[in-house]
């Protein structure tokens, strides 16, 4: 739907489902590097855990809004 259109924030509030969601957008975050903001509540651990999604994408803390969290492209 967005085609090239740069992606600059992703902000999800998915009710617990955010590391479900993280994975079916690895591909646009790769592509983009967008800063992410994430809701940390996770009463899913099971189904996808959105700080190890992040972590493994090589995103890192840069802030912290309560309740959000908000996550950059680390330095590679």
């Amino acid at each position: 739907v967005l085609g090239d259109t740069p992606i600059a924030l992703l902000k999800l509030h998915c009710n617990g489902c955010e590391g479900l969601a993280l994975r079916g957008a690895k591909a646009t975050i790769r592509k983009h590097r967008p800063l992410v903001m994430i809701v940390p509540k996770n009463p899913y651990p099971q189904l996808a855990d959105p700080f190890r999604e992040l972590e493994s994408l090589g995103y890192v803390v840069a802030a912290r809004l309560k309740p959000d969290i908000i996550y950059r492209p680390g330095t590679a």
